[in-house]
C-alpha cells in the first residue's frame, strides 16, 4: 500500500518549485541503480510469497485447492491456509502486506478438526494467529485503520504498510513508525464480542450496537480515556476505552524479530533512532527532518536474487500436508516470509515507482526496508551543516581556478571539478551509501559562482579594459591598447621586427620659454608685484605655453593616430612614434612618410588660423589701448622638424616587472632618425637612406618627391649619413614633380 506525501498548501508549492531538489533526487536514483547493480546484497533471510495472476487463475478454476473454487476476493481460510504451512515450515515471522481492516460475512463456514461445528473463515484464520506461538505475525496497518478487532487477539503484531511517494512519484523513503490513538482495547472487544455487540467509534464516544435486536447505547469517553458499562441491572464496569499504539514499520518490525531487538526499547534521538539487542548489536536508523528514513532499495522483487514462492506452491505443500504426508521439503526454515500481491490486475495490483525501477510490486518496499536492518546498511545524508561546508568548498575551488587561471582554463577546470565531485559522490553512494549532494554544489557552487564570476569579467573587467583603453589610448595607438589587453602574459621580452621611426619636434618652444619669461620679469617689474603674486604670474605663464605646445602635439598625434601609427613617448616637444608593430605592415615606411606629410600640412594649417586670430587680436588691442584695457596676448606661430628612418629595430616591454613598464623600441635605427629630426631645420622632413629605399620599392609616388641632401654627419655616427628631404608642399598627384637628385 503507498499513499502520497502528507502536506499541502505553501510547503507543498515551495517542493513543487524546487527544481534543484528535485534534479538532486535524479542523481539520487541514478546512484541507487548503480548501487542495486553494482552491489545487490540480500539477506539470505529473507523471502516472498506472492499472489500473482497465476495463482488468481489457479483459485478461480480449483487447480490449487482441488475441489475450492474462489473468485477474485479470497476467503480467510486461504491466508489461514498459508500462515499454517510457512509456521510449519518453521517460518520465524511472516509479515502480511494484506489488509484485514473488516469482517468477511460472505464465505461459507469450513468444517475444522477443533471445532464440532463449522466456522467462518474469518474465525479459521483468527484461529491460525492465535496458533502462532512461535511465528511471530504481523498484520497490515495503515492510516490509523488497524485489523479488524476479531484478528487482534496476542499473539498477533502491527506493521504499518504506508509507502510515501514523493511528488515526481516515486518511493524514495518510508517512517519508521506510526502512532495510532483511539482504538479501541481487545479488553473492551472481548467484552463486545462475548454478547453480540459491534463497536463504533463516533469522536469521543463509543457506540455498542446489538446485532441481534439493533439497539444501540452510547457510552462517552471520559478524560481519563474509560468508559462505564452496564454489565448487568445496577452494576457497571469501567473499561479502558482508548489507547495510544506505536506501530512499526512492517519491513522494520519483521527485521527486529530476527534480530533480536525489542522496539519498545528503542532510543529516539534527533535525526535518528537507536535498536539495540544482546543478539546483533546496535543499529542506528537515520532520520530526516520529518522523522523518515531513506529505503536502500537493494533489488527489485522480481529479482532472481530474491528468495521466494508463489501463494498456490506454499497452498500445495499445507494440502499435502494435511493429507498426512511427511519429509516435505521446508525452505522456510528460520526465514521471514513477507506475504503480498505480485498480480497486474486493477485490484490487485500495488504497484509504483521506485528510484531503481519505474514500476515495481511495493511489496518491495517492506522486504528492502527489513534487509536493511538485517545487513546493518542505511543510507546516511549530512547534516545541512555539512551540506553548506561543501557547497563553500567547490565554490571557493571554483573561485580559485578563476583567480589563477584564464577563463577559459577556469570554465575547463570547473566541469572538470565537477565531473569529479559527481565520480566521488557515487562511489561514495555505492560503497557506504553516503548521500552527499550533487546538484547544489554543481549547480550552486560551480555554475553560479563560475557564472558570477564570468559575469564579474564580462561586467566589471570589461569596464577595467574599457577605461584602461580610453586612458592609454591618449598615450599609444589603439593596436598597442589591444595587444597589451588580449596578451595571455606581458613580460619584459623584445622582438626583432622591420619598422620605421618617426621624430617631430616643435621648433621655438624655446625663444618662446625664453620670451615669456622674459616678458613676465618685465611685467613685475613694471608693476611691482609682490613675490606671491610674481609666483601665480608664472604659473599662468607656463600653462599657456604647455597649452600651446600641446595643441601643436595634439596635431601631430592626431595624424600619426590617423594612420595608425603607434605613438611611443613624448619627449618634452618632441613626439616620438613607428609604423610596424605591434601590428605589422609591409609598408610602414609610406605610411609614416604620408602621416609625416599631413603633420606638416595640419600645422601650417594650425599656423594659418593662429595668424588670423592674432591679426583680429591686433585690431581688437588698438582699440584696448585707448580705453586703457589690458592687451589681449599674441598667439605664438611655430613650426615642426620631422626626423624619420627605417629598419630592424628591437620592439618590446622596457621597465621593471615591479614599475613603470613601457612599450617601446631602441636601436641603431632609432637613433639615426632622432639625429635626422636634429638637422631637419623648420618645417621640414628628413629621411635616411633606408626609409627612401622602402618607398621607392612600396611607394613610387611618394619617392619622386624626395629630395637628396648633401650627407651629413651625427652624433654617435661615424661616416657621413645620406639622407632626403621630402617636398611636402607638392601635391602628390602634381605632375610636375621631379625626380629625386643623387
Amino acid at each position: 500500500m503507498d499513499a502520497v506525501t502528507p502536506g499541502g498548501g505553501l510547503a507543498d508549492l515551495l517542493q513543487r518549485l524546487d527544481l534543484a531538489g528535485a534534479l538532486e533526487r535524479v542523481t539520487y536514483d541514478f546512484r541507487m541503480k548503480l548501487a542495486a547493480g553494482m552491489s545487490p546484497h540480500v539477506a539470505p533471510e529473507l523471502g516472498l510469497v506472492y499472489s500473482d495472476d497465476e495463482s488468481i487463475r489457479d483459485l478461480e478454476q480449483g487447480e490449487t485447492l482441488a475441489g475450492e473454487y474462489y473468485g477474485l476476493f479470497w476467503p480467510r481460510y486461504v491466508f489461514g491456509r498459508v500462515l499454517r504451512e510457512l509456521r510449519a515450515q518453521g517460518a520465524l515471522a511472516v509479515g502480511f502486506d494484506i489488509h484485514f481492516s473488516e469482517e468477511r460475512f460472505d464465505h461459507k463456514a469450513l468444517a475444522v478438526p477443533w471445532s464440532a461445528e463449522p466456522v467462518d473463515s474469518d474465525a479459521f484464520f483468527a484461529q491460525e494467529l492465535l496458533n502462532s506461538t512461535n511465528t511471530a505475525v504481523f498484520l497490515a496497518a495503515i492510516s490509523n485503520l488497524p485489523p479488524a478487532f476479531k484478528f487482534r487477539y496476542p499473539p498477533t503484531r502491527l506493521g504499518d504498510v504506508m509507502s510515501i511517494r514523493d511528488l515526481d512519484g516515486v518511493t524514495r523513503q518510508v517512517t519508521p513508525f506510526t502512532d495510532y490513538q483511539e482504538l479501541v482495547i481487545p479488553t473492551l472487544q472481548g467484552f463486545a464480542r462475548l454478547r453480540g455487540l459491534s463497536i463504533e467509534l463516533d469522536g469521543k464516544t463509543i457506540i455498542l450496537r446489538n446485532l441481534t435486536n439493533g439497539v444501540i447505547t452510547r457510552h462517552p469517553i471520559d478524560g481519563d480515556g474509560r468508559i462505564a458499562i452496564e454489565i448487568r441491572s445496577g452494576v457497571s464496569r469501567v473499561y479502558p476505552a482508548v489507547e495510544n499504539l506505536r506501530v512499526w514499520h512492517l519491513g522494520v518490525a519483521v527485521a527486529a524479530r530476527k534480530l533480536g531487538i525489542d522496539l519498545g526499547q528503542a532510543v529516539i534521538e534527533p535525526g535518528r533512532i537507536r535498536l539495540s539487542s544482546k543478539q546483533s548489536g546496535e543499529r542506528i536508523l537515520p532520520l530526516d527532518s520529518r522523522g523518515r528514513f531513506l529505503v536502500d532499495w537493494a533489488t527489485r522483487t522480481l529479482s532472481t536474487n530474491v528468495f521466494k514462492e508463489s501463494l498456490q506452491t506454499v497452498l500445495q505443500s499445507d494440502v499435502r500436508r494435511q493429507q498426512g504426508e511427511t519429509n516435505l521439503p521446508a525452505p522456510w526454515r528460520g526465514r521471514l516470509a513477507f506475504v503480498g500481491s505480485l498480480g497486474t490486475g486493477n485490484n490487485v495490483r500495488d504497484q509504483g515507482a521506485t528510484p531503481i525501477s519505474s514500476r515495481d510490486h511495493l511489496l518491495g518496499t517492506h522486504f528492502n526496508v527489513a534487509n536493511m536492518l538485517l545487513l546493518n546498511r542505511f543510507i546516511w545524508r549530512p547534516a545541512i551543516g555539512w551540506r553548506f561546508g561543501i557547497v563553500a568548498l567547490l565554490g571557493a575551488c571554483v573561485a580559485c581556478f578563476n583567480w589563477r587561471m584564464r577563463v577559459e582554463h577556469a570554465a575547463v577546470g570547473s566541469l572538470l571539478l565537477g565531473l569529479a565531485w559527481f565520480g566521488f559522490a557515487c562511489w561514495i553512494f555505492v560503497q557506504h551509501r553516503w548521500w552527499l549532494p550533487v546538484v547544489h554544489p554543481i549547480i550552486g557552487a560551480l555554475g553560479l559562482v563560475q557564472g558570477s564570476l564570468l559575469l564579474h569579467r564580462v561586467l566589471f573587467e570589461q569596464s577595467e579594459k574599457q577605461r584602461v583603453r580610453a586612458v592609454f589610448s591618449k598615450i599609444v595607438s589603439p593596436d598597442v591598447v589591444n595587444e597589451l589587453l588580449e596578451a595571455k602574459e606581458i613580460g619584459l621580452t623584445g622582438a626583432r621586427r622591420q619598422i620605421t621611426v618617426f621624430f617631430a619636434d616643435v621648433r621655438g618652444f624655446t625663444d618662446l620659454t625664453d620670451d615669456s619669461q622674459a616678458e613676465a620679469e618685465k611685467h613685475i617689474q613694471e608693476l611691482g608685484l609682490s613675490a606671491k603674486d610674481a609666483e601665480k604670474l608664472f604659473e599662468v605663464q607656463a600653462v599657456e605655453i604647455l597649452d600651446t605646445v600641446n595643441q601643436y602635439l595634439s596635431v601631430i598625434a592626431n595624424v600619426v593616430k590617423q594612420h595608425r601609427g603607434t605613438i611611443d613617448k613624448y619627449i618634452g616637444d618632441c613626439v616620438m612614434a613607428f609604423w610596424g608593430a605591434p601590428t605589422p605592415n609591409l609598408e610602414h615606411a609610406a605610411a609614416c612618410v604620408r602621416a609625416a606629410i599631413d603633420a606638416q600640412r595640419a600645422i601650417q594649417q594650425l599656423n594659418i588660423e593662429r595668424e588670423h586670430e592674432n591679426e583680429r587680436r591686433r585690431e581688437d588691442n588698438a582699440r584696448r589701448a585707448e580705453t586703457g584695457e589690458s592687451p589681449l596676448p599674441i598667439l605664438p606661430v611655430l613650426m615642426i622638424g620631422i626626423g624619420i628612418n627605417s629598419g630592424a629595430v628591437t620592439v618590446g616591454l622596457m621597465g621593471s616587472e615591479a614599475h613603470l613598464v613601457n612599450y617601446t623600441i631602441f636601436g641603431r635605427e632609432v637613433n639615426l632618425a632622432s639625429r635626422l629630426e636634429g638637422v631637419s631645420g623648420h618645417g621640414r622632413i628628413v629621411i635616411g637612406e633606408s626609409t627612401y629605399s622602402e618607398l621607392v620599392r612600396t611607394a613610387p609616388d611618394l619617392a619622386m618627391l624626395c629630395l637628396a641632401q648633401e650627407p651629413v654627419v651625427v652624433k654617435g655616427f661615424r661616416q657621413e649619413v645620406r639622407n632626403y628631404e621630402i617636398r611636402w608642399r607638392v601635391e602628390l598627384n602634381d605632375p610636375t614633380a621631379t625626380a629625386p637628385r643623387g
